[in-house]
């Protein structure tokens, strides 16, 4: 794995971001949990929950997450899954 990237986002702040380990497991977890409803509603590439997270990485499909997380404290700020190659979906999409 490779070390963590330090970056500084738009609003000033630092972040620090590597590749999901399982690790990260409960902080991830965490960070779901605490999205607000709406966020909840936009986003779902898996349930946002224990199970879901466990699911998110297939290292047979090269699906692969990172994380975004405060050097302070190390909570979770974001995150962002990978795959590499096109989705079932958009390749019909890109079709039409």
């Amino acid at each position: 794995m490779n070390p963590a990237q330090a970056f500084t986002i738009r609003d000033g702040r630092s972040v620090k971001v590597s590749e999901y380990q399982s690790c990260d497991h409960q902080k991830l977890l965490n960070y779901l949990l605490s999205l607000g409803p709406e966020t909840k509603s936009r986003f779902g590439p898996h349930p946002f929950t224990s199970e879901g997270i466990s699911g998110m990485v297939d290292y047979n499909t090269n699906t692969r997450a990172l994380i975004a997380h405060n050097p302070a404290d190390l909570t979770i700020v974001a995150y962002t899954l990978l795959h590499h190659g096109m989705i079932v979906s958009d390749s019909l999409r890109y079709q039409s």
